[in-house]
């Protein structure tokens, strides 16, 4: 019993590994952004998680936000089959939510997730970081029966 359980912490570990060494088709450096930083936000179309086209132009489309001097839907810039956007994090910059826009094509981690970019201080999410994702939820995820439920535990 004690085998099979060594064996498969093994594949949990490998399948992360595996996952892990994948290229993402989105990218947010540095990994834990702060205040008067600059943040640049990748859009890779050719890692195997891409669902738009190098093709296309491609957006940024802010569904919540704390990035106030920037539009609602900010256009990404191509590099080769990237698309990139980068910008200095404001003063008051806490949160955001956003999914990727080219046309009528939309690209989000789940169909009821956004992505998103948490502003640190000293490696730490800023105070109230998490109200503002609460805040959040109810444009990522619409009218889910477990909306109260996640707004709920992160009001906690």
């Amino acid at each position: 019993m004690k085998s099979l359980v060594r064996i498969g912490l093994l594949l949990l570990l490998a399948a992360g590994y595996i996952q892990c060494s994948e290229k993402r088709a989105v990218s947010i450096t540095p990994a834990r952004p702060e205040r008067g930083q600059q943040v640049t936000i990748t859009y890779d179309c050719s890692a195997s998680d891409a669902k738009l086209s190098a093709e296309d132009k491609i957006a940024i489309q802010f569904s919540y936000s704390t990035l106030y001097d920037l539009p609602y839907e900010l256009p990404l810039k191509k590099n080769g089959t990237k698309w990139e956007a980068t910008f200095t994090l404001p003063r008051y910059a806490v949160y955001a939510a956003f999914y990727f826009k080219s046309g009528d094509s939309i690209d989000r981690p789940a169909p009821d997730k956004h992505y998103e970019l948490t502003v640190y201080s000293d490696g730490k999410p800023i105070e109230n970081a998490s109200l503002y994702k609460a805040y959040s939820l109810s444009a990522q995820m619409g009218k889910s029966d477990y909306l109260e439920y996640f707004q709920s535990k992160l009001y906690e």
